[in-house]
């Protein structure tokens, strides 16, 4: 089968870490099926490249934000359309409910070729609190040939709405994210081994508080001094990196070695910082 793969979440030459769950998932996929294909349209021009011997190709996407949003299913259909119809496929994959696999669903209209959708979370559970945005992923989802999602708790929302769908669990690279001595992971990455870590991994976003687990850090010292013994460390990049830094930076004045704000890694580093992060045991 040959696979036509549409989603703005895929990494990209400014943002090499975007949508890499995506990346890994069309790797996978790969060895099972041929990938013709992936279109990851991005709001600048961007030139086109090959990951991992498929041809990644970027069309810009144009949209205003907020203002556009209701039209943004119609500008993602005109921002894929040639790179569609210049490619061959038996079905389109399609990652993210709106606008991706509502601009998806009007051109498989106008060409008649099939599509199947994957949603994330965010596009079902914070898209659904608008009623036009709802009635628009609900429509791109029924004209959907199959429908995949990431929990238990996603399928049983869209159940609610009279959509099938199939829960795919996200996967783990266990021959990169194992077990390794603690001490061991401490001493590579210049850690002292005595002090407990509060590890958060992934993007800085407010829908997911990372700001407020850095107030609550903050905190910790005024409840028992021997909470002060604790680092919290953030593996990740976004919007909130600041407000979380200028709370790093007050707690430095106080603590001793003072909370971590880290960058965006690979998935190698990443993977010895989790290790690090958990006991040796592995619990």
């Amino acid at each position: 089968m040959r696979v036509l793969f549409i989603s703005n979440l895929y990494p990209n030459a400014k943002e090499p870490a975007r949508g890499m769950f995506n990346a890994q998932q069309v790797e996978a996929l790969a060895k099972l099926c041929t990938i013709t294909k992936v279109i990851a349209p991005t709001p600048r021009a961007l030139p086109d490249e090959t990951r991992n011997g498929i041809p990644v190709v970027h069309p810009r996407f144009c949209n205003i934000p907020v203002v556009s949003r209701p039209f943004n299913g119609w500008l993602f259909a005109r921002a894929v359309q040639s790179a569609i119809r210049n490619s061959q496929f038996d079905i389109v994959l399609v990652n993210w409910a709106y606008p991706d696999a509502y601009g998806v669903m009007l051109l498989s209209q106008k060409y008649g070729f099939p599509f199947a959708t994957t949603v994330q979370g965010s596009d079902v559970n914070l898209l659904f609190r608008n009623p036009t945005r709802k009635r628009q992923v609900l429509r791109a989802l029924r004209a959907s040939r199959a429908v995949f999602c990431r929990s238990e708790a996603l399928r049983t929302k869209l159940a609610a709405e009279g959509i099938t769908a199939t829960a795919v669990y996200n996967g783990v690279n266990r021959d990169l994210f194992r077990p390794l001595d603690r001490a061991e992971a401490c001493r590579q990455l210049g850690l002292p081994e005595n002090r407990r870590r509060i590890l958060y991994v992934g993007n800085l976003q407010p829908v997911k508080g990372p700001s407020i687990l850095a107030k609550a850090f903050a905190k910790l010292e005024t409840l028992d001094h021997r909470l002060q013994a604790i680092d919290l460390i953030y593996v990740g990049d976004g919007p909130e990196r600041k407000k979380i830094d200028k709370i790093v930076d007050e707690l430095s004045k106080v603590q001793s070695p003072p909370s971590r704000a880290c960058g965006p890694f690979r998935h190698s580093p990443l993977a010895e910082r989790l290790r690090r992060a958990l006991p040796a045991e592995f619990q």
